[in-house]
Parts: C-alpha cells; sequence; structure tokens
C-alpha cells in the first residue's frame, strides 16, 4: 500500500512533469509557427528545437510533449484518488508502476533519439526524463 507521504511526492512530480510538459508544447508550438529559436537552444549539442521540432517530436500531428502533460495530469488524477480514498490505493499501485514504467521505458528511448539519432540534448526534455525516473 503506498503511504501518503509517497503520494505527495508522486503528486509533486506530476505536477512537475505537467508543467515541463506545458512548456515544451509551448516551445513546439511557437518554433513550428513563427521559426523563432527557444531561448532553451544554445548550440549544436544543446539544442531544444532541434529535438523539440523533430519527426519523432509528434505522434500523428500531436507534439510528444503534451501527450506527455495528459500522462502525468492521468498520474495526478490517480495519486489525488488514493490520497483521498484508502481502498483506492491497492489499485492505485499497480496503475502508477505501471504508469511510471511506461514513462521510464519511453523517456529511454526518446533519450536515445535525441543523443544518438538527433544528436542534440534539450534541457526540457532531459528534465522530464528525470522527472519520470524519480
Amino acid at each position: 500500500m503506498i503511504k501518503t507521504w509517497r503520494l505527495f511526492i508522486i503528486s509533486t512530480l506530476c505536477l512537475a512533469g505537467t508543467a515541463a510538459s506545458m512548456h515544451l508544447t509551448n516551445i513546439h508550438i511557437n518554433h513550428i509557427k513563427t521559426g523563432v529559436p527557444s531561448s532553451c537552444s544554445f548550440n549544436e549539442s544543446f539544442d531544444c528545437d532541434a529535438v523539440n521540432t523533430s519527426r519523432w517530436s509528434e505522434v500523428e500531428g500531436i507534439p510528444v510533449a503534451h501527450l506527455g502533460m495528459l500522462t502525468y495530469l492521468f498520474g495526478l488524477m490517480i495519486t489525488l484518488a488514493a490520497t483521498f480514498d484508502e481502498k483506492k490505493r491497492v489499485k492505485a499501485h499497480a496503475l502508477l508502476f505501471l504508469l511510471s514504467s511506461w514513462c521510464v521505458i519511453f523517456s529511454i528511448y526518446m533519450a536515445y533519439i535525441a543523443l544518438v539519432v538527433i544528436k542534440s540534448i534539450c534541457v526540457w526534455c532531459l528534465s522530464l526524463y528525470v522527472i519520470n525516473i524519480l
């Protein structure tokens, strides 16, 4: 069973992930619309725009960052439900385990794409990788 303090930490991570994903979605949309570089594009090695507007940054026209935001919000809903209803904690534990496992696997995949294929790191994406691992 998940203890309340752990649910608080998970909720905080979900909120941080939601905020970072919203920011990444905003960067993605603004760069595509205007072509103006984002504030986190420093050089070839650290270029959020190269990563965040690559062909891997969308699924069927939807920014991956936006899908990430929805995933973090789903995790937040699960933790809030478990916080206020002890009966839901066992199911919440299983759901959060599956959700976090998926997020870590997807982060590894996206990190591989960024580092090996695109050869550039997005600082905001890196923050999401850390959130997912935590």
